[in-house]
């Protein structure tokens, strides 16, 4: 176990360029505090306690749905890859390590885009009627300014201290809502703490799944029927389900993998690892092979290795090197390929 939280520093500041330099061990709260003082911020916003190198390694998503994912954000990261090598990522090769999960190396520091300090204000559209509520989402996701668009459903709102409705939640990135100043800020707060507030009622789990915007009301009109509870991002089109009966778990991730969903947010480790389409496991794969063909970082997280690399000899793996010196049979002993 490698622990980078001794990793914290922020490095580098250019207002000019709008780019900040800092160490995997810095959380997303210290980030934004030190951003603050000179009046920005990095709007990958999540748990407060989430690190840079894990929020890359997960392909974090912010809160925020107009800021979508990490990846966007990053111009450059630094790590240490399975062969012992220093490594510059820069912005054409970002997958090899945002979003793999930690399959391949130890990320060490990133270069972010960042942006000025918005003043925000939220609004509650809050109705009984699903299909109304729908409606009036369509409409507000064409408007500029809506920096996030969440629907939570009558049973998650209420234990969230909301009314027992569909309640509509709208950011804005100005003043136009109703809820400002301090008062937004701890609004915000309570919301991102959903799934402690759920897992507290006794929940045991729950799946994420993205789907392109015209399949999201198929989706919710399924959970509705079979009584599965629910929080939906409106402006990435990730519906989050959560279960406390396994077989409402099992009736999920089958229509998730008919409609062709898409698992982004909570990521796979072991749990999940077998919800990874075939293609999926074929890029992870091949981006394995080329930082980690020895499999040195978290062996059978994400993936199983071996199933797939006995394919590959010795010669393949070689031309995967420049470095002609390095001891192949030897690797091998160590860390043996399944015949």
């Amino acid at each position: 176990i490698v622990d980078m939280k001794k990793m914290n520093k922020v490095l580098d500041f250019d207002p000019k360029s709008k780019i900040v330099y800092a160490e995997a061990g810095v959380t997303i709260k210290e980030l934004n505090e030190k951003l603050k003082a000179v009046n920005f911020e990095f709007p990958i916003l999540c748990n407060e306690i989430s690190t840079l190198g894990g929020m890359i390694a997960r392909g974090e998503i912010s809160e925020l749905g107009k800021y979508g994912d990490i990846k966007n954000w990053v111009e450059e990261i630094e790590f240490v890859n399975g062969r012992g090598e220093f490594i510059k990522i820069g912005k054409s090769d970002l997958s090899d390590v945002c979003g793999m999960e930690g399959i391949n190396g130890i990320i060490l520091k990133a270069k972010l885009k960042i942006i000025p300090l918005s003043y925000r204000s939220a609004s509650i559209f809050q109705s009984d009627n699903l299909h109304e509520t729908l409606l009036i989402a369509r409409r507000l996701r064409l408007e500029e300014e809506i920096i996030m668009l969440k629907l939570f459903d009558p049973y998650i709102s209420k234990i969230l201290g909301l009314p027992e409705k569909y309640n509509l939640i709208v950011f804005f990135d100005s003043d136009k809502g109703k809820i400002n100043g301090d008062e937004f800020y701890e609004f915000f707060k309570k919301i991102n703490k959903r799934d402690y507030f759920v897992y507290s009622k006794g929940f045991y789990g729950a799946v994420d799944a993205k789907f392109f915007i015209d399949k999201i009301d198929q989706f919710i009109l399924f959970l509705e029927e079979i009584g599965v509870y629910y929080s939906v991002d409106l402006l990435n089109g990730i519906v989050i389900s959560f279960f406390n009966e396994k077989s409402d778990e099992e009736k999920v991730l089958n229509i998730i993998n008919k409609m062709n969903g898409k698992f982004v947010k909570y990521g796979f480790g072991l749990k999940r690892k077998g919800l990874i389409d075939n293609l999926q496991k074929k890029i992870l794969h091949r981006v394995k092979l080329r930082h980690d063909p020895f499999r040195r970082f978290n062996n059978g997280k994400v993936f199983d290795f071996g199933d797939k690399i006995e394919s590959f000899d010795e010669e393949i793996i070689r031309e995967r090197f420049d470095d002609k010196k390095i001891d192949i049979k030897e690797e091998i002993k160590q860390f043996p390929i399944k015949k």
